[in-house]
């Protein structure tokens, strides 16, 4: 309050030596120096009354008015003594330091009073320079000439006429005059922005038994392309053929996008289908452009890549991976009602995720209902369904220079704690956009025991959790849709993928990545029960830095590293746990 009022009355000790009287016009004109503040200067025998109107510096200890305005108060613990004044529990003597008090205004609850009481008149340049640093303090004591800060403090909020103390009579000594106060209804009740019932629904349904774990080539895939296609056309968003000339290999509502795929080992190509809805844009300045929100709709089925060996035949419900991206995504479609965004937004839908990022590999090779090169950005929605208490993570913000402040503003502006991670990637559908030079970043809850498991069932989805997640990416949504200019893009400083190679991986190491992990080797954020890790003594924190002595470096690594293993192989595994490194021998099982 006192450095934000353009006017202020500064009152000086007219009894003071001519020096003092300099030094205190010096802080004055410093504080006034770039215009933001206009000071009337007076003498404390010129003023007659307080004005009501503005804020009042008061200087010297022996200011008249310091001694009418900064008098014994029991509500903010204030005291003034001779030679010193207590602050609370503190007593600061003015011989030792330089003081600072400010208080309410006894004239006007909305503006405020302080006092400077220099130890020494060297002290006041650096104080002048200094004090507006400590905006949020109601008292400040600094040593020496510099000056030091040695004291700083708070008042209670006992002289506030914003209190109420809403203790229980028995909890205090004084009863409010009312007895308490009644718990009443609030006037009105906001509808939700978005449903955690129909994301339920949304997953419940893909992730049923009856879908087989939505694998490749399975009649579920198929159902659950039709369940997707028909919930954009709900939502009011356009088919591709209403919005473009483009030719699409499409059916006659035309939302599919369609193309084969030949897994290792297959002698026939498999039929897969991407989903696409579009929201069109309603700004012409950005025609030809788009921002893209995404999830991949496939899992594992009974025998995909990835399943377990000693879990093939089994179902992989695939809940969290990733029928919960998918329930966000369709929910953001069903919030936006048709309404549309400045840039056209497309939400897609990829197939083939789990077998190498087919759909979006394909999708960005052949981009509708723009060009690769109109993506403006994309919001990829990968494994968002077990937030509860920890953070909402955005992978991948070294893509574009304004990811991190665009998550670091939402978390901000709604409460909602997430984390920034540069890297991270290859973890999901956004590397095909990156590698393509398109910034693109990824939703993700965290890792899990279930991962890539039949127990990632839609039972463990956290409904709470998938609000905050649609809060965010809504947020974000409409930023990157409503941005003048394109994201600053910064894909050159991101690592080159791995080359994978297109055998399988037959062996278990049971190492629960850490996807927040930055630096070198992988970090276990957990480790699997019984699996070759736990048993060699890996744990929870360790990061894997080498495999045979060959270095692990990042995910895709980890991943290569061990297709050339067979089962049973002996792996001496170099980790690094508190500081210090370690080997252990890991003997990998049948995946």
């Amino acid at each position: 309050q006192m450095f934000g009022d353009p006017r202020v009355l500064a009152v000086l000790p007219a009894a003071a030596p001519a020096a003092e009287l300099a030094a205190y016009r010096k802080m004055l004109e410093f504080w006034g120096g770039g215009g933001a503040q206009q000071f009337e200067i007076v003498t404390d025998r010129q003023l007659k009354q307080l004005p009501a109107d503005q804020p009042v510096w008061l200087f010297g200890r022996g200011n008249a008015w310091a001694d009418r305005s900064f008098g014994n108060e029991a509500a903010p613990g204030f005291r003034r003594e001779a030679d010193a004044v207590v602050l609370g529990t503190a007593r600061l003597a003015f011989a030792d330091r330089s003081l600072v008090v400010v208080r309410r205004h006894p004239r006007n609850d909305m503006k405020a009073m302080g006092w400077i009481a220099l130890e020494s008149l060297a002290a006041a340049e650096g104080l002048a320079r200094k004090l507006p640093h400590y905006g949020k303090y109601s008292w400040l004591g600094f040593s020496g000439t510099e000056p030091t800060n040695t004291d700083k403090g708070e008042w209670s909020t006992g002289d506030s006429p914003l209190r109420v103390d809403l203790r229980s009579p028995a909890e205090r000594s004084d009863a409010l005059p009312t007895g308490g106060y009644v718990r009443r209804a609030a006037l009105a009740q906001l509808p939700a922005v978005f449903d955690a019932q129909l994301m339920r629904r949304d997953i419940e349904w893909l992730a049923d038994p009856a879908r087989e774990g939505r694998g490749p080539g399975t009649a579920g895939l198929a159902a659950a392309a039709d369940y997707l296609a028909a919930a954009f056309k709900q939502a009011k968003l356009k088919s591709v053929a209403e919005v473009a000339a483009t030719s699409v290999s499409a059916n006659a509502d035309g939302y599919f996008q369609s193309f084969a795929f030949t897994p290792p080992g297959a002698r026939v190509p498999i039929e897969l289908r991407n989903v696409i809805g579009v929201l069109p844009g309603t700004d012409p300045r950005f025609a030809g452009e788009a921002v893209l929100v995404t999830a991949h709709y496939d899992h594992l089925g009974r025998s995909g890549p990835g399943v377990r060996m000693s879990e093939v035949g089994r179902v992989h419900p695939g809940a969290d991976d990733n029928a919960s991206g998918v329930a966000v995504m369709l929910e953001l479609a069903r919030a936006a009602g048709g309404a549309g965004l400045p840039r056209t937004v497309v939400f897609v839908a990829f197939s083939g995720e789990e077998s190498g990022l087919q759909g979006s590999k394909h999708f960005v090779a052949n981009a509708v209902p723009v060009p690769a090169s109109g993506i403006r950005s994309v919001l990829n929605l990968d494994t968002v369904g077990r937030l509860r208490d920890g953070e909402l993570s955005a992978l991948a913000t070294d893509t574009a220079s304004e990811w991190q402040h665009v998550f670091r503003g939402i978390g901000f502006s709604t409460g909602i704690a997430v984390r920034n991670i540069p890297g991270a990637g290859q973890s999901s559908d956004q590397q095909s956009f990156i590698e393509k030079g398109i910034p693109a970043v990824q939703l993700f809850t965290g890792a899990h025991l279930d991962y890539h498991r039949p127990t990632d069932t839609a039972d463990r989805i956290d409904l709470d959790g998938l609000v905050k997640v649609a809060t965010v990416a809504r947020e974000a949504l409409e930023y990157l849709a409503q941005r003048p200019t394109p994201l600053s893009v910064t894909i050159a400083n991101v690592a080159a993928p791995v080359a994978a190679s297109a055998a399988p991986r037959k062996v278990s190491f049971g190492l629960v990545p850490d996807y927040a992990h930055q630096g070198e080797g992988v970090k276990a954020e957990s480790v699997v029960p019984q699996s070759p890790a736990a048993r060699a003594g890996v744990q929870a924190g360790d990061v894997l830095l080498s495999l045979d002595g060959k270095p692990v470096n990042g995910l895709a690594a980890f991943s290569e590293a061990l297709k050339a293993y067979p089962v049973g192989a002996r792996v001496r595994a170099v980790l690094s746990r508190n500081g210090q490194q370690l080997a252990l021998e890991v003997v990998l099982q049948e995946r």
